[in-house]
């Protein structure tokens, strides 16, 4: 029997008495794993990229807490509007700079997948010939007159010069049973003629033939990488595909495939079907248990048998599409793939011909990746539950989505916190490693705020203002912590009918639930199965992590105060403040506000349009706290982020409301410096830049069709200037921001800015 001392004794010896599955859950939400952090996507644009841009963004990467890149090579006229590539896909420089670009992964730590070929959707490239493209059935039908001893069948319809005949079918005009075909394959010649004695009836001739579809990635590829998309029902041409593009990454790669390199992705399927491979009349038997041939009339609009029969094959010749998507493109892509151990395919299975379920269910080392928007936020969020669900069902722990893509209308008005709210969302659905769209690879890593994926995304680049305060690094360990729970363990249920969401899964016996108050509005104290009294923020989230009856000390609110906590009134901090803006930004060194107001009502055009990190500044009176107690400042309103320092010490970085901050040990007895650093999105000084004199040549206004009205949301950028690419002093001396893509006109509305208030000092007594 142990005694209390020896009991002690022992508990020292194991550090505590903490079961080892409680304590291994927290130490991995404390420390969240390489595999619990988010990728960002990583667009190459039309190849403008540098050895001195790829080492910032990755620098920058690393430093902000994601795991690692997923690479595209994106071009086209709906992404650039450059007049040439920087680099051309294969070239000698472009291949140096990859091999750069995963050499700079691995000694940072880094993870690089990328898609399987230029562009996205699906897999082409310049060296897929005709043959080996995605093919489609063609047909001609010819009356063929009671008498008629001889004709020349016109050839259907070929692409790029290629052609090649299928078979050559007869039957009764008018007869819909399908009874008396004859196969004249073997008697038509080479010119299509063909000698036939139709016995005194009508007759309808029908040649088969296939044709390349001329199915291409243009409209997304640099135009060095664009070619024919290969055949997606044949392993045969899946494998001269894969033995171009994918294995050159391979090779560049070397050593540090399988490690540093880990995943080639097929990116959602926009290619559409196709209706003919090689070998489909062998495949069609196998799997549908009867010839083919005989049903090909059908395809060309002909009744056979009976109608209910004509539509049994329909069904059978779409399930065999299927098939052959799932398992010669999906599949075997895979199986190619995962020859190189630690490599694995990453899919976004859906779109037509796809059945996403049949597709998933190939391959157990499938990563499933769904998608979603911010705006608007209905585009791509079917397939996160889809997937999510499909995950479910197979037993799968990962379930990826490319996520907060964005349209143009709502560019560069995202700042951590909406984001977290849309991410709270997607969690609660099943989604539990996010791929962050996107960050374009900027190659002037002296301006800022740089190159963007064309008009698209949410703007993950190291140059946005929110990014640099050191938003990024605090909303990525947020996305962070949040999937190294909800990876663990097995999906029990969630509920996502309103504006309090939640998902349990089980870890051995220990029962994860992550909870999301939808409402931005609102904080809310609730009652649920599991829990009462939790208390939530406005767009708040939170953990409740039970051990039976032991609820596990995991909370996702550092550093901040929530609303529901009760505080004093308090003081309020009124009257003047010093505003300091940095050098460079256009801005004064210095203005004093009489009181709390917007930036952009202010009438001096420098703070006005200002945007970035500006500091206020104010001396306020305090008595240290008794013992206990606890001080906090209270911001009010505050656009987008701020940072409070005491006395010189920060007290952390408030990028969510409330915005509270606890300033208690940061006191002192008498007089105190505050300053208040508060960050704003970039929108404003893009709009002031329009009334300065243009240093760049834009291409033509940019018509939004999916939007009503077709509003002009900007212009690409024509030419890169010879002053951003060689890092000389800027012609318009009053333009600040940097981009590829002009969002914005001078008549654009201003975004609220700044500290708004009131800023009070509240106290609260511990319990």
């Amino acid at each position: 029997m142990l005694t209390s001392l020896m009991f002690s004794v022992l508990c020292v010896t194991l550090n505590d008495c903490t079961p080892r599955a409680e304590k291994d859950l927290i130490a991995v939400f404390e420390n969240p794993p390489q595999e619990a952090k988010p990728v960002m996507i990583w667009q190459w644009m039309d190849g403008w990229v540098s050895k001195e841009g790829i080492t910032h963004d990755l620098e920058a990467y690393a430093e902000a807490g994601l795991a690692g890149v997923q690479n595209f090579q994106v071009g086209g006229p709906t992404q650039t509007d450059f007049t040439y590539e920087k680099h051309p896909v294969g070239s000698p420089e472009w291949k140096e700079l990859m091999r750069f670009a995963m050499q700079e992964c691995a000694r940072l730590g880094l993870t690089f997948g990328t898609h399987n070929c230029p562009g996205w959707s699906s897999s082409a490239y310049p060296d897929v010939t005709p043959e080996y493209s995605m093919l489609e059935l063609v047909w001609t039908v010819t009356p063929w007159r009671a008498g008629q001893r001889s004709a020349k069948l016109p050839q259907p319809a070929e692409r790029l010069g290629f052609y090649r005949d299928i078979c050559v079918l007869v039957l009764p005009a008018g007869d819909e049973s399908g009874t008396g075909m004859v196969d004249l394959s073997t008697a038509m010649k080479q010119d299509g003629s063909l000698d036939w004695d139709p016995q005194g009836k009508k007759w309808d001739v029908y040649r088969f033939g296939y044709t390349t579809l001329n199915k291409r990635d243009d409209s997304t590829s640099p135009a060095s990488g664009a070619g024919l998309e290969c055949d997606k029902m044949s392993r045969e041409a899946v494998k001269r595909f894969f033995d171009g593009y994918p294995s050159m990454i391979l090779e560049l790669a070397g050593d540090l495939a399988g490690k540093t390199l880990v995943d080639f992705e097929i990116d959602s399927y926009e290619q559409k079907s196709q209706s003919w491979t090689p070998l489909m009349e062998q495949e069609f038997e196998a799997r549908r248990g009867y010839p083919l041939r005989q049903w090909l009339p059908v395809l060309a609009g002909r009744t056979l048998e009976s109608a209910e029969r004509s539509a049994q094959f329909l069904a059978d010749w779409q399930a065999t599409i299927e098939d052959l998507f799932a398992e010669n493109y999906y599949a075997y892509m895979s199986e190619l793939v995962k020859q190189t151990p630690g490599m694995r395919l990453l899919i976004q299975p859906y779109g037509e011909p796809l059945d996403p379920e049949k597709v998933a269910s190939q391959d157990e080392d499938f990563l499933l990746c769904g998608e979603f928007w911010t705006n608007p936020a209905d585009w791509g969020g079917r397939s996160i539950y889809k997937m999510s669900e499909l995950a479910h069902k197979l037993g799968r722990r990962e379930v990826y989505a490319e996520g907060f893509t964005c349209w143009p209308l709502n560019a560069w008005e995202d700042d951590p916190y909406s984001l977290k709210v849309v991410a709270d969302k997607v969690f609660c659905v099943g989604i539990n490693r996010l791929m962050l769209h996107a960050g374009a690879a900027n190659p002037w890593p002296w301006a800022e705020p740089g190159m963007t994926f064309g008009k698209w995304g949410t703007q993950f680049t190291p140059g946005s203002t929110w990014w640099k305060a050191g938003g990024a690094k605090a909303l990525f360990r947020y996305f962070a912590q949040c999937q190294a729970l909800l990876q663990r363990g097995e999906f029990v249920e969630n509920q996502v009918e309103g504006d309090l969401l939640w998902i349990h899964r089980r870890d051995g016996d220990i029962d994860i639930w992550f909870v999301s108050n939808q409402k931005t509005d609102e904080a809310v104290t609730v009652d649920l199965p599991f829990v009462n009294g939790l208390a939530l923020d406005p767009g708040g989230s939170e953990f409740v992590v039970l051990h039976g009856d032991k609820r596990l000390p995991v909370t996702l609110n550092p550093g901040g105060v929530r609303s529901a906590l009760a505080l004093s009134s308090g003081q309020t901090l009124d009257g003047a403040w010093t505003l300091t803006f940095p050098e460079g930004s256009g801005a004064p060194a210095q203005v004093t506000l009489d009181g709390l107001t917007d930036w952009k009502d202010h009438a001096e055009p420098g703070v006005k349009y200002f945007s970035g990190t500006a500091a206020y500044h104010k001396t306020f009176q305090a008595s240290r706290p008794v013992r206990g107690d606890k001080v906090y400042l209270d911001l009010g309103e505050v656009h987008n982020l701020a940072e409070v320092v005491v006395n010189g010490r920060s007290c952390g970085l408030l990028w969510r409301p409330p915005f509270v901050a606890d300033i208690t040990d940061a006191l002192w007895e008498g007089d105190n410096e505050l300053e208040i650093k508060v960050t704003n999105l970039w929108a404003n000084r893009m709009i002031g830049d329009e009334f300065e004199p243009d240093d760049v040549v834009w291409g033509a206004p940019f018509r939004y069709t999916y939007a009503p009205g077709s509003p002009v949301i900007g212009s690409m950028m024509r030419e890169v200037p010879e002053w951003l690419e060689k890092n000389q002093p800027r012609p318009s001396q009053g333009r600040h921001a940097v981009m590829s893509f002009k969002f914005f006109s001078q008549h654009a509305p201003l975004r609220p800015s700044g500290l708004l208030g009131p800023v009070r000092i509240r106290e609260t007594a511990e319990n």
